[in-house]
């Protein structure tokens, strides 16, 4: 199914985009329509949704203690299997995320500029929220 033909009568294929990318939360109606659309039980919907943040956050917390006791190759591991280009990803795990791949390459694979260029995106994802939510 097309993000147009899931959106369609719902909410506009822009506001659907948002919502996948963490950018907007949907109202509990609007969740209850796409379970519908989807042919899927809103409780079934929602618990994929959290289970799937719950491993999220469960893998944050499991590279912030990698990096307190300085296990690298648990960190290595953790971002070999982690999917960058996760559209549901919160934006704040993902600069968490692009801070700690710039600690491993640095700290591990001695590559500091590449370090330093993941450092950058993590604090240009950090501004971007910033900005927005001031309305810039």
């Amino acid at each position: 199914m097309s993000q147009s033909q899931l959106a369609h009568g719902i909410c506009s294929q822009a506001q659907l985009s948002r919502i996948e990318n963490s950018n907007q939360t949907p109202s509990v109606h609007i969740v209850k329509l796409f379970s519908e659309r989807l042919n899927i039980s809103l409780n079934t919907l929602l618990s994929f949704n959290s289970d799937y943040i719950s491993e999220q956050k469960k893998n944050i917390k499991k590279l912030e203690n990698c990096v307190l006791m300085e296990e690298y190759g648990e960190i290595e591991h953790i971002l070999a299997n982690f999917n960058f280009e996760d559209s549901s990803l919160e934006k704040i795990n993902y600069q968490k995320i692009l801070y700690f791949k710039g600690l491993f390459l640095n700290k591990i694979q001695k590559k500091y500029l590449a370090s330093i260029q993941q450092l950058i995106d993590a604090l240009e994802q950090t501004m971007d929220t910033k900005y927005k939510k001031m309305g810039f």
